[in-house]
């Protein structure tokens, strides 16, 4: 269910995930929210320090949504999950460049 946290990326352990850049790309005509977040809470709500991004996206006025941060991007803590939430059950493509520290 594309409503439900699924998670993207899993560091190795020990290791903290440096988000570079995230893109989001929906197939839908539902406006919908791409919620990216550390951590397994049920969205980036449950503890708002841990949202990454969050993109509104509709295929009329923005399909595709990205940012990008270089080396300076948001860091997690060892051992912490990436994860994404979609606003609506809708196929959403995404791609996320990180490394780990």
């Amino acid at each position: 269910n594309p409503t439900s946290r699924v998670t993207i990326v899993t560091p190795t352990s020990s290791k903290k995930v440096r988000v570079h850049s995230v893109m989001t790309a929906q197939a839908g005509d539902t406006t919908t929210l791409a919620n990216w977040y550390f951590g397994s809470g049920a969205s980036e709500v449950t503890d708002t320090t841990k949202a990454i991004a969050i993109f509104v996206s509709d295929l009329q006025d923005a399909a595709s949504n990205n940012i990008s941060w270089g080396t300076s991007g948001p860091l997690g803590a060892a051992d912490e999950v990436v994860s994404i939430k979609n606003g609506a059950s809708i196929t959403v493509n995404w791609l996320i460049v990180y490394s780990e520290e």
